[in-house]
């Protein structure tokens, strides 16, 4: 229950002294922002839930390698889903916000604080996997703190932040926020759980599969709309680009990448016997029939 509120408190505090520092235009702008970046949630979350229960089960049995094999393959999954979405609001602010609204004075206001908060909210999205870990192994402590530590920073730092730096400067706490997390709460999670696997997680669950979307996202940038004139050409080449980087996300990540050749195969076995079996001669076909 504790660490329940203190979420709510470290996700939602900074709108609260926000709307007292900002102008409302400025809050409007970083609300949002906000808003479009929370999308990230509506991925990672049903991720991390469902992978839950099956980590108690592994827990409860003392299965410290179907637990290991369950956490990389969650986290894969929320980089490969989530990255994507994030490096496309990074790169491409003023498209989302334009797809989205359809104006776009207000895509440049807004683009600057949705890409900082699209980075803030990817980091976050990589804490979920190793924070249901803990959980799942009762461990409340450790996650505990650190949300009591970073409610305790957050608060003084937009009080002193933001009215001298703005809606941006908030929006970089965020980021800073998240990053002490990934380079100081995960080290310690994996000294108690997991000791073994801190650097596959690092390496191959996050950054090989961020840096091959953030390289297939360059590439494809090229071709991008040259104007902001219309809505439905800007939605769907974000669509593209977002694909695009789910494909070549699977592709680094090896445990995903495996799940999903299991499942085309199962597909396959499914569909080409459906579409390439003979047709049937008519006394079968009389005989079905009856």
């Amino acid at each position: 229950m504790a660490n329940t509120i203190l979420v709510i408190l470290l996700t939602q505090i900074d709108k609260v002294l926000l709307s007292r520092l900002l102008t409302l235009e400025e809050f409007a702008y970083y609300t949002l922002a906000g808003t479009i970046a929370l999308i990230l949630y509506l991925i990672v979350g049903p991720i991390s839930q469902s992978a839950y229960p099956r980590m108690v089960e592994f827990v409860s049995q003392k299965n410290e390698t179907g637990l290991s094999h369950l956490y990389h393959q969650s986290a894969q999954l929320v980089t490969v889903l989530a990255a994507p979405i994030a490096v496309v609001f990074i790169f491409f602010p003023e498209g989302v916000v334009f797809a989205w609204t359809g104006d776009i004075t207000i895509s440049k206001s807004v683009s600057p604080l949705l890409s900082i908060l699209a980075l803030g909210f990817l980091l976050n999205s990589f804490m979920q996997i190793p924070f249901y870990t803990q959980i799942a192994n009762n461990w409340t402590g450790l996650s505990l703190q650190t949300n009591l530590t970073a409610v305790t920073v957050l608060i003084p730092a937009v009080l002193y932040i933001a009215p001298r730096y703005g809606a941006i400067g908030a929006a970089w706490i965020w980021v800073a926020l998240n990053i002490g997390f990934i380079t100081i709460v995960v080290p310690l999670m994996h000294r108690k759980l997991l000791p073994n696997e801190k650097w596959n997680w690092y390496i191959f669950d996050i950054f090989l599969p961020v840096i091959g979307i953030v390289i297939a996202t360059i590439l494809i940038r090229q071709f991008q709309p040259i104007d902001y004139k219309n809505r439905t050409e800007w939605l769907f080449y974000l669509v593209v680009v977002s694909i695009f980087g789910n494909i070549v996300g699977v592709l680094l990540a090896k445990q995903v990448r495996v799940k999903v050749k299991i499942i085309a195969l199962k597909m396959s076995n499914i569909i080409i016997p459906i579409l390439f079996r003979k047709p049937l001669d008519g006394q079968y076909s009389a005989k079905k029939n009856w």
